[in-house]
Order: C-alpha cells, then structure tokens, then sequence
C-alpha cells in the first residue's frame, strides 16, 4: 500500500467507501440506535424509583400478604 493513504487520507477514504455500500442500511442503523437509548433512559428512570413489590419500599404495604376480598359476593347461608 503506498504511503500517500496513510493518515488523514486514509481514514477519509475508508468512511467514504463505508458510505457508498452502507448508505442504503443507515437510516434503518439510526431507527435502531434511537429505539436502544429510548429503552435506556426509561430502564434508567425505572431504577430510580422504588418498586411496589419490595417490601417497605413504600409504607402502603398490605400485612400477610392475602387479598383483602373475600373473591365472592354472594353472601354466606
């Protein structure tokens, strides 16, 4: 390889032939990338928040755990 495309030049022609055969896939790399951080930052303001399924994470807590219905409404004979 002769030393004129080492450097600058190089690097230059690498991106512009990376360009030329990748241009069609770009748009579809970008939708990707946007879609990847979208899911960070809502994973990321998740962590900060306490979760409802620790117990003490929010003094709502209900005690022995059972559901405070009965789960039927007819009454009892």
């Amino acid at each position: 390889m002769p030393s004129h495309f080492i450097g600058p030049v190089g690097i230059v022609i690498v991106v512009l032939i990376i360009l030329l055969f990748a241009a069609p896939k770009l748009p579809v790399l970008a939708k990707s990338i946007a879609q990847s951080l979208n899911i960070f930052k809502t994973e990321v303001g998740k962590k900060d928040e306490p979760k409802a399924d620790e117990p003490g994470a929010s003094g709502t807590a209900s005690s022995g755990g059972t559901p405070t219905g009965s789960g039927t409404d007819e009454p009892k004979s």
